[in-house]
C-alpha cells in the first residue's frame, strides 16, 4: 500500500492526465496505468455511459475473466437490486463503493460475485460512478483476484477523489466536432436477440453497425456482440423485472468516427418473442441535449440552440425567447465560441454531420 507521500504525488499525476485533451479511449487506457501503479487491481472495466438512461455505450477492458460471459453479467446489473449497484450508488457522494466494505467482508452477499466474479476468480470491486453537476458519464470498475487483499478505504478515497476530474474528463472528450465524412446515411439495422441474449437473427445492415460499434483498443477475449447493445436489451428486460422502469431502453454512442448512433430495444410478439434492438443514426434532435452538456451550455443557450437547429431565424428566436435580436446574438457568439465555430452553418452542419453514420 502507498504511502501518503506516494499517493499525492498519483493523485497530481493523474490529475494533470485527466486535463490532458484525450478521446474516450485514449483517456481510459492511460487513467487505468496510472490507477494500477498507484493503487494495484488485477481486472478493470471501464464503460462509457448515456447521461439520459444511464446505460452503458462502450465498455473497455483488458483481460476480463467474464468478458465471455458478458450478456449474463449486464442482465443481472440490470434486472437486480445489488450491492453497490451502480443506481445505489448514484445516490451518495461520493459515488464510489468497495463491495469488501459494503457486504461487511462477505462477497457472497452479491449475487454478481456469487454468479460471474468468484467462478472466475475475481475477488473484491471497487465501483466508481463517474458524474459531475451535468451528469453521470461512465462507470470504472476495479477488481482484485481472489486471494489478494481487498481494497482500503484510503484507495477508495484516492479514487473518489479523482471522480469529478473523471465525469468531467469523459463529458468534455465529447466536445469535439464530429467527423465531416461525405458517405451517406447508413439504414437502420435489427438483431433479434433471445431472454439469455444470444443472437438468432439479424438484417444485412446490422452487419455495418456491429463493426462501427465494435471497441477498439481492448484486449483479451470479449463478448460476440458489442457491449452497447447488450446493454440496451437487458434494460428492456430489467424494466419488465420492474427494476428502473422510468428509464427508457435506449441509449445513444458516439462512434469511433466521432458520429452519432442510437441504439433501441423492443420486445417482440408472438410465439418467439425475442428482442429486438435496432441500431440506426442519430438525428441531430436526439443528441442535442447530450451534446449541450458536454460543450457546457446554459438552459438559454440550449433552448436557442434548438431553434437555430430548427432553422429559426434572428427575429423569430428572439420572439419566441421573448429577447431582443442584439441578445440573441450574444448568445449565439456564447454557443460559438463553447462549440468552436464561427457561424450558423458550422454550428447546424457540426449537429446534422453528427448525426451521420
Amino acid at each position: 500500500m502507498q504511502g501518503e507521500a506516494q499517493r499525492q504525488r498519483s493523485r497530481e499525476r493523474l490529475l494533470r492526465l485527466v486535463q490532458a485533451p484525450l478521446d474516450p479511449d485514449e483517456l481510459r487506457l492511460e487513467v487505468v496505468v496510472e490507477l494500477r501503479r498507484a493503487i494495484g487491481f488485477a481486472h478493470w472495466c471501464w464503460a462509457l455511459v448515456d447521461p439520459a438512461s444511464l446505460i452503458s455505450t462502450g465498455g473497455m477492458s483488458e483481460q476480463l475473466p467474464f468478458g465471455p460471459d458478458f450478456a449474463r453479467y449486464i442482465t443481472l446489473v440490470e434486472r437486480v437490486a445489488d450491492v453497490n449497484s451502480y443506481r445505489a450508488l448514484m445516490c451518495h457522494w461520493p459515488s464510489v463503493g468497495l463491495l469488501s466494505v459494503s457486504t461487511g467482508g462477505q462477497l457472497w452477499r452479491s449475487v454478481r460475485h456469487r454468479e460471474v466474479h468468484a467462478p472466475v476468480g475475481i475477488g473484491d470491486e471497487l465501483r466508481a460512478v463517474l458524474r459531475d453537476g451535468r451528469g453521470c458519464w461512465g462507470f470504472l470498475n476495479l477488481y482484485r483476484a481472489t486471494g489478494e487483499r481487498p481494497f482500503d478505504p484510503e484507495e477508495g478515497q484516492l479514487v473518489a477523489e479523482l471522480v469529478p476530474a473523471l465525469a468531467v474528463a469523459l463529458r468534455r472528450s465529447l466536445q469535439r466536432a464530429p467527423s465531416q465524412g461525405d458517405g451517406g446515411a447508413a439504414p437502420p439495422g435489427v438483431l433479434i436477440l433471445d431472454d439469455e441474449l444470444r443472437l438468432h437473427s439479424q438484417t444485412p445492415a446490422a452487419r455495418q453497425w456491429l463493426a462501427a460499434l465494435a471497441p477498439a483498443g481492448a484486449a483479451g477475449a470479449g463478448p460476440p456482440l458489442p457491449t452497447a447493445v447488450y446493454a440496451v436489451a437487458a434494460r428492456l428486460l430489467g424494466q419488465e423485472a420492474g427494476v428502473d422502469p422510468h428509464r427508457t431502453a435506449r441509449s445513444r454512442i458516439r462512434l469511433a468516427s466521432r458520429r452519432w448512433a442510437v441504439l433501441h430495444a423492443a420486445r417482440l410478439e408472438g410465439a418467439e418473442a425475442g428482442i429486438a434492438v435496432t441500431v440506426e443514426e442519430a438525428h441531430p434532435a436526439e443528441i442535442l441535449d447530450l451534446l449541450s452538456q458536454a460543450w457546457e451550455l446554459s438552459p438559454r443557450e440550449q433552448a436557442l440552440l434548438e431553434l437555430v437547429q430548427a432553422g429559426l431565424g434572428t427575429g423569430q428566436i428572439a420572439e419566441r425567447l421573448c429577447i431582443s435580436p442584439h441578445t440573441v446574438q450574444d448568445h449565439l457568439k456564447a454557443i460559438f465560441e463553447k462549440v468552436g465555430v464561427h457561424s450558423r452553418r458550422e454550428l447546424v452542419g457540426g449537429l446534422v454531420g453528427a448525426g451521420r453514420a
